[in-house]
């Protein structure tokens, strides 16, 4: 009794181990199919242009911007201007009493009339003989002279109305009506933005970059990105490249 109960015991341990092993290949071929579930994404490159933007930090500025300075001493007679008005060539802007130039225009006026007349006597004494022809040169000379302060003072008239030289914005007044002002005081500065430059600094290797574009004649697309991340709606392009880094 004790062997045939020794030989069920094995026979159970071999028909128990060819299920483990039976059960034990399902479950790989389970996984292994589970596996060559995955999708695998097959695609071809494709070629084409790719714009390549880079962004630099600028400064923004008139294509002209001076400042307007008196050319004369006085009194801010008239400001027909406000701050921030545009203006027109030749409007005038300001007005610097203009009564002492006057006086001085005046005087010079009598001064070249009185040396025309020196002149014009000069020349018929010399007609007749009574002077000679250096008195005459001598006298001519005097006359361009006055002719000279005269011109003189008619400038300095005409600097007494300050007119726009050319179309822009005034900017903001530093002297108000009724000042005394000196040669030289800056009155106010007048801008030109009809066309803005945009000044901006970069690398050297890129510089180089956009300077062998710039010698092949491949223009470079610039916008400006605005302080609110809006782009400007009018583009710009490059048109000078600095060698200063």
């Amino acid at each position: 009794m004790s062997h045939t109960a020794y030989r069920i015991s094995s026979n159970f341990l071999a028909v128990a181990t060819l299920a483990f092993l039976l059960l034990s290949g399902c479950q790989h071929r389970a996984e292994k199919h589970h596996e060559a579930e995955h999708k695998v994404v097959v695609t071809s490159p494709v070629v084409k242009d790719v714009v390549i933007t880079q962004q630099y930090v600028c400064q923004i500025h008139s294509c002209r911007h001076i400042d307007v300075c008196a050319l004369e001493d006085g009194y801010l007679e008239a400001i027909p201007v406000k701050e921030g008005q545009s203006v027109h060539q030749g409007e005038t802007m300001f007005t610097i009493l203009p009564t002492l130039y006057q006086a001085k225009l005046q005087a010079e006026e009598a001064e070249v009339e009185l040396a025309q007349i020196e002149f014009d006597n000069t020349q018929r004494l010399l007609q007749r003989n009574v002077v000679s022809k250096p008195e005459v040169a001598l006298a001519k000379a005097k006359l361009e002279k006055a002719k000279a302060k005269l011109a003189l003072a008619q400038a300095e008239l005409n600097f007494t109305t300050i007119k726009a030289p050319f179309d822009g914005i005034i900017d903001r007044q530093h002297h108000q009506q009724g000042s005394l002002i000196a040669e030289g005081d800056m009155l106010t500065t007048l801008s030109d933005n009809s066309v803005m430059w945009v000044y901006f600094n970069m690398p050297e290797a890129e510089y180089l970059a956009y300077a062998r574009d710039q010698k092949a004649g491949q223009g470079t697309k610039v916008q400006l990105l605005m302080a609110d991340s809006e782009l400007f709606d009018q583009e710009g392009e490059i048109t000078a490249i600095e060698s200063d880094f």
